[in-house]
């Protein structure tokens, strides 16, 4: 059967303020309405920028093939499921959070894989995690690529950094650690616990590099940007919700003084909790419900070593501040396309979930001393490693300049059959 390459154009319609079904759904009316449909979607070309041992600009990444499996046909089946979901199927919904939230539906054992793969991505297994983690790095790479085409098309890009073969070298203890909490039925307790923790917080006063801190960042950031501070309205439509936000926090206001329980990661979002983020809440809000011998640990979780920089509370402030004060600004006023801006605000939203999921899981983990808890946020960790540096590889490489091209000519593709 012939493979016809065909790619995503048009207007993205706003998706459904409902909550998504037990499946990750598709809105029937996203898409690029170019008159293929879905009929005969057979697979996703993923394109000469998004692949990780060849690289995209003369880079080689050869670590990568340690700890990833390419699987074209297990991305292809993803595809085809994603089709029978969807009238207008749209490749940045699919590439940018349709897959990345099937993935972490499938992580928290609240989905199936397409029918045919349940071995192959069992994210139990090393092999199924590797290859997990490479759908997430395609992922990651075609959103920083989307990400650096509209900062390239709208300005500014602050393009300065091109990922040399040593900057995935570094990663891989990174992924190696993910795994060995994930799948390794040998780790010690201490050790799967202590990694869980270590996935949380972060080393420095900075919120980045843990998860609450992050989540901080990219559920405010989310908001920041449908209104922006200090900033002319967008030219176009920035919340499909309002009057009710894309996200809120503590009774709709933001908390950045938050030091109990109450405020700790009790964001809420228009659309709606995905099936992931609706099981991490739910096992976070049953263990906070929990004795006194819980709470305990939990409490420890929290204030870490006991310095200010080390408390969640504190990170997930400090994050939720930076995020508030957005980008630069003006950066996005001058946005006058509303697929574009619809697309940006989705992509942040989902990412802002993928935070706030790990965390409930990982503390609800640690505090309840689960293991089958912790080894779930191992998967889920790992999946953001994959997401967030194929994105780093991409996003701000001067390399890559994409000016004056079509988006594409950028972005992966549906694959049809003639």
């Amino acid at each position: 059967m012939r493979r016809l390459i065909v790619g995503s154009v048009a207007a993205l319609a706003l998706l459904a303020a409902t909550s998504l079904g037990s499946v990750a759904q598709a809105d029937p009316g996203i898409g690029n309405g170019n008159g293929n449909g879905t009929k005969g979607i057979v697979g996703i070309d993923i394109g000469p920028y998004l692949w990780t041992t060849v690289g995209y600009t003369g880079q080689s990444y050869p670590s990568l093939g340690q700890v990833m499996i390419e699987d074209q046909p297990l991305l292809d089946a993803f595809a085809q499921e994603y089709a029978r979901t969807t009238q207008r199927p749209d490749v940045e919904e699919f590439m940018m959070w349709w897959l990345n939230n099937r993935l972490h539906d499938i992580a928290q054992g609240k989905a199936q894989p397409p029918p045919g793969f349940k071995d192959e991505i069992d994210m139990s297994t090393p092999d199924g995690l590797k290859r997990a983690l490479w759908l997430e790095h395609v992922i990651g790479n075609n959103t920083g690529a989307w990400y650096h085409w509209a900062l390239d098309k709208f300005g500014p890009c602050r393009c300065t950094s091109t990922a040399p073969s040593t900057f995935y070298d570094a990663r891989v203890p990174i992924y190696n650690a993910a795994a060995n909490a994930a799948t390794n039925p040998n780790i010690s307790s201490t050790d799967l616990f202590n990694y869980v923790l270590s996935t949380l917080r972060s080393p420095t006063a900075s919120p980045f590099g843990g998860q609450v801190g992050f989540y901080g960042y990219d559920t405010s950031f989310t908001l920041a940007q449908t209104v922006p501070p200090g900033a002319p309205n967008p030219p176009v439509v920035a919340n499909p919700f309002a009057p009710e936000p894309f996200v809120s926090w503590f009774d709709g206001t933001n908390a950045t003084n938050c030091q109990s329980t109450d405020c700790l990661l009790d964001a809420q979002y228009a659309t709606g909790d995905p099936p992931f983020l609706s099981s991490a809440r739910h096992d976070f809000t049953k263990m906070l419900n929990e004795k006194a011998p819980v709470q305990a640990l939990l409490e420890q979780a929290i204030v870490g070593n006991g310095t200010p920089s080390a408390n969640l509370y504190n990170q997930m402030n400090a994050g939720l501040g930076l995020g508030l004060q957005g980008v630069p600004s003006g950066s996005f006023a001058a946005w006058d396309d509303q697929y574009l801006w619809d697309t940006l605000l989705y992509a942040q939203l989902y990412t802002g979930m993928y935070n706030h999921a790990i965390s409930m899981t990982g503390l609800a983990a640690y505090a309840t001393q689960d293991t089958d808890l912790a080894r779930t946020e191992a998967r889920e960790q790992q999946l953001w490693n994959g997401y967030f540096n194929g994105y780093a590889g991409t996003v701000g490489d001067p390399l890559l300049s994409y000016t004056g091209q079509p988006l594409s000519d950028v972005q992966a593709k549906f694959v049809y059959s003639n």
